[in-house]
């Protein structure tokens, strides 16, 4: 096969297995019954838009535990707490950028700890950050096709890949905190909790962008054993640029508490700060502390507690 047939096979993989996530992003929800009337497609071996679409029979044989760990219902929505959490890809996994950093900011004694939480997750819910159905694989996909959407990655760069001068995302670097610690210095809430979310990509964005500035530096793959198989790191590669798994605390643990210990401390400074800039009604600002802050080694043991263990091993 030539390398522009190569390409355009790839390419068309790529379309195919976006398109049908296109209608209705990754499941449908049903608001009267209360739930998907998909399973959850996080379960798979290997997120990759590449290999999606692997039977449930498949990903099952190959790792029967994944499929059941946010719990034993695949069908519910956000742990059946719709008040505390949300979903709106419909992809519930151990959403860092919305549900860790509420819950870290209500451990700091921020009063507005939901308005924290959606300020963290707001650049991935924005079209102006995230353009078009799975962001990464879109943009990706168009340079294949021999589109070169300037201005998508330009803006992916921004928010989801802080390159260093070298060209690599290196977790907690000055790229990774610009936005963040610019938010701090102006109690500049919007800029400061967007710029969480780009502090805590650096982790799990990490490694050299596989295109142009974007795609993920790193991913998992599963390793088949036959009657078993593990999950093992791969960097470099067109699947690990495509895959949603780099995002899964489950496989990078590590990851998730070294960033959580981070944003913790930003919100902390913040709070010292910045002591009245909580949303208010009409663009009014509130008090921002509702009291003490938990303790360094509350937090660590919080975080040790709900994400333990190592990341995955490098070949």
């Amino acid at each position: 096969m030539t390398r522009t047939v190569a390409t355009v096979a790839v390419a068309l993989l790529a379309l195919a297995a976006t398109a049908s996530d296109a209608q209705a992003r990754h499941r449908v929800y049903h608001p009267t019954v209360g739930r998907f009337m998909q399973r959850d497609p996080l379960g798979t071996p290997n997120e990759s838009p590449l290999t999606r679409n692997l039977s449930s029979h498949e990903f099952t044989r190959r790792d029967p535990a994944a499929q059941y760990r946010d719990g034993m219902n695949l069908y519910q929505y956000v742990h059946s707490v719709p008040s505390g959490y949300v979903d709106p890809m419909g992809l519930w996994n151990s959403d860092v950028h919305h549900d860790l950093t509420k819950e870290l900011a209500t451990m700091a004694g921020i009063a507005c700890a939901e308005e924290v939480a959606a300020g963290a997750n707001a650049p991935d819910e924005h079209e102006g950050s995230r353009p078009g159905m799975d962001g990464v694989i879109d943009a990706v996909k168009q340079l294949l096709l021999g589109v070169r959407p300037g201005p998508k990655i330009a803006l992916m760069a921004i928010w989801h890949f802080p390159v260093s001068p070298d060209g690599e995302v290196h977790p907690d670097s000055p790229e990774a905190r610009k936005i963040m610690e610019e938010g701090l210095e102006d109690c500049d809430f919007k800029r400061f909790t967007e710029g969480l979310h780009v502090l805590q990509d650096s982790w799990s964005h990490q490694g050299r962008p596989y295109i142009s500035g974007i795609g993920h530096g790193r991913g998992a793959v599963w390793v088949d054993k036959g009657s078993g198989g593990y999950w093992q790191e791969e960097r470099g590669t067109l699947n690990a640029a495509l895959s949603g798994n780099t995002d899964r605390a489950d496989l990078w643990p590590a990851d998730v508490r070294a960033a959580g210990k981070a944003t913790y401390e930003a919100l902390k400074k913040f709070k010292e700060k910045c002591p009245c800039h909580c949303p208010g009604p009409d663009d009014s600002r509130k008090p921002t502390s509702s009291g003490d802050a938990a303790d360094d080694k509350k937090v660590n043991d919080y975080l040790d507690g709900k994400f333990p263990g190592p990341n995955l091993p490098r070949p």
